[in-house]
């Protein structure tokens, strides 16, 4: 089933929010020197930085859909410029797998990309996942399986949570895989449906299949980039970083709106940062390893930092990365904007990831 398109009127504002754009960029770049506040250094990333921060402020979920197109179109697209072969797999509920490599390969690793939980995995996510997969693929035998769930508003929590499970449920019993042999990350929207994974396999959903009898061993290791996992802290990093960063306080009130049912409350699968160290306890026992990357000027860095010290308070292979001066999930967003990058973090998630191969 299709996103809601827009109606007329939001498509009729397309323009004028185009508009907007142009004008937040031009004066960005004329003011950007002038600027006392936190920015990013290159004038040109801070601009563009402003061009997406406006068009997810101006937006509506429909219209951001509607122009950014849909997980598999985008997922084509990229496999097609970077000459891999596409490989679609559905599932028994008719959510998708999305292969990069080979489903036969002896590790892979269950990705679930961000975007606010509203917003399809775009160019950025694929590039960097085609780059960590070749890139690792050189001296390991290892293939990324990402899951194209369904957005918010069409599908509201924990519908995601389940679709999550799922996948790794058929990594498990369809594809009989050893825990050992899988890695489960995320970035942002992503990171947060990691983390209610490994809640979810800590302490079943009442509305989710429970597997945690699957789980007979530790996971191989848990990425977390940018990880959303407290819905819009007040203050702080929020205030400080809410002119620089790409997305904005107020995207992540709608987006956190449509993903979540009506008034529904929220719980700790929903916001990690704010459960209590005892949900955690016993992560150790799930997964052997867990990196946890923020960048040091985005909006959510100071939640991030939170749920970082909180998980290496209780996992003693656990570490934190947080890149100076970075946005969030700069080494995906970078990729997205073709920019050039001087300290790109990818390659340490590459060795990270590497070295528990």
């Amino acid at each position: 089933m299709a996103p809601k398109a827009p109606t007329i009127v939001e498509r009729l504002l397309l323009l004028p929010n185009v508009g907007r754009i142009i004008f937040a960029v031009i004066l960005r770049l004329l003011t950007q020197p002038f600027i006392t506040g936190v920015k990013q250094k290159n004038a040109i990333k801070d601009a563009l930085y402003t061009g997406i921060r406006t068009f997810l402020l101006v937006s509506s979920v429909a219209q951001e859909q509607y122009v950014l197109g849909t997980t598999q179109g985008v997922y084509k697209q990229l496999t097609g410029r970077n000459r891999v072969k596409p490989d679609i797999q559905t599932l028994k509920s008719g959510v998708k797998l999305y292969w990069l490599g080979s489903r036969s390969a002896k590790k892979v690793i269950l990705f679930f990309h961000g975007g606010g939980y509203v917003l399809p995995c775009g160019t950025g996510h694929w590039q960097f996942m085609i780059d960590l997969q070749k890139g690792l693929a050189k001296d390991h035998d290892v293939a990324i399986a990402a899951l194209g769930y369904t957005l918010a508003p069409e599908m509201q929590y924990p519908g995601q949570l389940k679709q999550a499970s799922e996948a790794l449920e058929h990594l498990l019993v369809d594809q009989k895989r050893s825990p050992s042999s899988i890695f489960i990350g995320g970035d942002s929207a992503g990171g947060n449906l990691t983390v209610a994974l490994l809640s979810h396999i800590l302490h079943p959903h009442s509305q989710v299949k429970d597997i945690s009898q699957l789980v007979k061993e530790p996971f191989a290791g848990a990425v977390l980039i940018s990880p959303w996992i407290q819905w819009m802290p007040a203050g702080g990093s929020a205030d400080t970083n809410a002119n620089s960063d790409i997305v904005s306080p107020a995207a992540g009130t709608r987006w956190s709106k449509a993903y979540r049912v009506g008034n529904t409350q929220s719980d700790n699968y929903q916001e990690a940062a704010l459960a209590p160290t005892t949900w955690f306890e016993k992560l150790p026992t799930i997964v052997k390893d867990v990196i946890v990357w923020g960048g040091e000027v985005e909006l959510l860095i100071d939640s991030i930092v939170r749920f970082g010290n909180l998980v290496k308070s209780i996992h003693p292979k656990a570490e934190m990365v947080i890149q100076p001066g970075a946005g969030h999930e700069d080494f995906i967003t970078t990729r997205m904007l073709h920019l050039p990058s001087k300290d790109d973090h990818a390659k340490l998630i590459q060795s990270w990831i590497a070295a528990r191969l």
